[in-house]
């Protein structure tokens, strides 16, 4: 008993061995990997660089499981990321697991914080595709909380779609859409609407929803 519990313990690697092999691994990109080497460091001593490692060892990981199609254990590794630092990291393709998976009042919950909340970890050319993705889910059923500074947008927006699809008349549709923004992030529902209802000709009515960007969630 006592050789095996030797031989246990010569196993075990040095605080600063781990660290040597997880900054190997991640520079190698070997993210499982690194994750177990940094976790017990954390453990042991939350140092601000090994946390920092964690993290970026997480977020690695997480990515790859995405890349191979599994969402649901990517959303648990970035959510052990945002345990450690409080930040949201790689946003949207956060969002993107969460409607993948069809949780998408989680999603649309998420959108709500990131635009009117902590922003942590979003970046600035981030939040517009954000914005787009909450209004898609916002009218899909999962609506922002009232204190939303879109929310009145919001309202402005479901109008008008009800009243299109109660089929309401084109001038009656077309003053609803005159309370959208153009620079909301609704802005493509007043460009789908005005082509299904406008009185233009069938080219113009086709450029209206070439207006609308490819990657938007309303495309």
């Amino acid at each position: 008993m006592k050789k095996r519990r030797q031989a246990h313990a010569a196993r075990i690697a040095s605080p600063d061995e781990l660290a040597e092999r997880g900054a190997e691994d991640l520079k190698a990109e070997r993210f499982k990997e690194a994750v177990e080497s940094y976790r017990p460091l954390v453990k042991i001593e939350p140092r601000p660089e090994w946390r920092e490692a964690l993290v970026t060892a997480y977020v690695g990981r997480g990515r790859t499981l995405v890349a191979k199609g599994m969402y649901k254990e990517a959303t648990m590794v970035f959510d052990n990321a945002t345990e450690i630092d409080g930040a949201v990291h790689e946003p949207l393709v956060y969002l993107a697991c969460l409607v993948r998976l069809g949780d998408t009042a989680k999603a649309a919950r998420l959108c709500s914080k990131l635009l009117d909340g902590d922003r942590k970890g979003v970046t600035a050319e981030a939040l517009p595709r954000i914005a787009d993705l909450a209004a898609a889910l916002w009218l899909g059923g999962d609506p922002p909380p009232p204190e939303s500074s879109l929310a009145k947008v919001f309202e402005a927006a479901g109008k008008a779609l009800a009243a299109w699809s109660g089929g309401a008349s084109a001038e009656e549709i077309d003053a609803l859409l005159g309370a959208i923004p153009l620079r909301s992030p609704f802005k493509p529902l007043r460009l789908i609407l005005k082509s299904l209802t406008g009185a233009e000709d069938p080219e113009r009515r086709l450029k209206l929803l070439d207006m609308v960007p490819p990657d938007s969630a309303f495309g």
